[in-house]
């Protein structure tokens, strides 16, 4: 959730407003633009939903708690950023990665 309100504040803050997109249209904008600017390319080429997609499918693939929580934190920052297509996607294949991953073993528990 931090991550989703993170995502939700740079997006009400920065890249939404009028006037940050007539603070970052003058001749030389303040070093901000940068962040802003990287924000939106990567929102509208999708990137945000595609590297969520991507991590939540070497999830279901591979196996592994950790790229599973990769593709879920990912899936939200996709949905936040208005990539709802790839990260809804997404987020069911990290949810179907999860379920399907075996348990972990507790340390110090033998194999046999």
């Amino acid at each position: 959730m931090l991550l989703y309100g993170g995502t939700w504040w740079l997006r009400e803050h920065y890249v939404e407003p009028g006037d940050a997109a007539l603070a970052c249209s003058v001749t030389t904008p303040p070093s901000w633009c940068v962040i802003r600017s990287a924000l939106l390319f990567a929102q509208h080429n999708l990137l945000f939903g595609g590297t969520a997609l991507i991590a939540s499918s070497a999830a279901l693939l591979r196996g592994g708690r950790g790229l599973a929580l990769l593709g879920g934190a990912l899936s939200l920052l996709a949905l936040a950023d208005y990539n709802v297509g790839t990260g809804a996607l997404a987020l069911v294949l990290t949810l179907i990665a999860c379920v399907a991953a075996p348990p972990e073993r507790a340390l110090g528990q033998d194999r046999g």
